[in-house]
């Protein structure tokens, strides 16, 4: 997350403005502002009211889809999963939502018109001073946890190596860009043995049960070892000669 501009008291209210940077995007081409937007409908710890999304110009295509006005329970009924939001509102056409809710028994708004780049602009009463953060902390966080890897996989990592979701996601994305790293680490990870698999994956004359058992690594590290040898195969390999030690 990225702050924009810094709070600014207008009148009776702070401003602020927030770039959530760091969401976990299943899909590229998802507008971050829109998921950002159905995020703040989910989180359980604020209460909110109504929300307003309409057109970014309202002048092209068909009237009664201009705009849209929700009460919490009408929203939640028509959109109970965020795939649901998204057909209905990831459209070319479509740019602004702004939503009302109660944080911490606070009244607040937020908004968003820059869809693409998911900035978001947030008020709240100037009293009592109230810490915004930790909510956009965890609006950001819940993003993770809409990934899409299977459930019981991503447990599994957080169990096995100590990871909190974000990190168990970011750790199979970049596995998962090598499918055949990927699908060896799955079957590993449900309980496959390394001298048990057929044809290991090798890079540069290395499996990672080679790494993990020559090398301080644990099998989440030896099998990320295998891509550094696959992408910088000249500097992982000069890495293993002069910088690893040994069991």
């Amino acid at each position: 997350m990225k702050i924009i501009r810094e709070k600014k008291q207008i009148y009776d209210k702070y401003i602020v403005r927030l770039q959530f940077n760091s969401l976990y995007l299943r899909d590229p081409k998802m507008k971050p502002g829109l998921l950002v937007c159905y995020l703040f409908t989910q989180n359980p710890n604020i209460d909110f009211t109504t929300i307003h999304l309409k057109a970014d110009n309202p002048e092209v295509g068909i009237p009664w889809e201009w705009e849209y006005e929700y009460t919490a329970e009408e929203f939640r009924k028509a959109y109970p999963a965020l795939e649901d939001f998204m057909a209905k509102f990831d459209r070319e056409d479509f740019g602004y939502w702004e939503m009302k809710f109660l944080y911490k028994g606070v009244e607040c708004t937020a908004s968003c018109s820059e869809l693409k780049e998911g900035v978001i602009g947030l008020g709240y009463p100037v009293e009592p001073d109230l810490n915004i953060l930790p909510l956009v902390t965890e609006i950001e966080d819940s993003s993770y946890e809409i990934d899409r890897y299977d459930k019981e996989l991503v447990r599994r990592m957080k169990e096995i190596f100590r990871l909190n979701q974000r990190r168990a996601v970011r750790s199979l994305d970049k596995l998962a860009a090598h499918k055949d790293i990927y699908d060896e680490f799955v079957k590993v990870i449900y309980g496959k043995k390394q001298d048990a698999l057929e044809h290991p994956v090798s890079v540069e004359g290395y499996t990672a049960g080679a790494l993990a058992e020559k090398y301080p690594l644990s099998i989440l590290g030896a099998y990320n070892y295998l891509i550094y040898l696959r992408e910088k195969p000249e500097s992982a390999l000069s890495d293993l000669k002069k910088g690893l030690k040994r069991k």
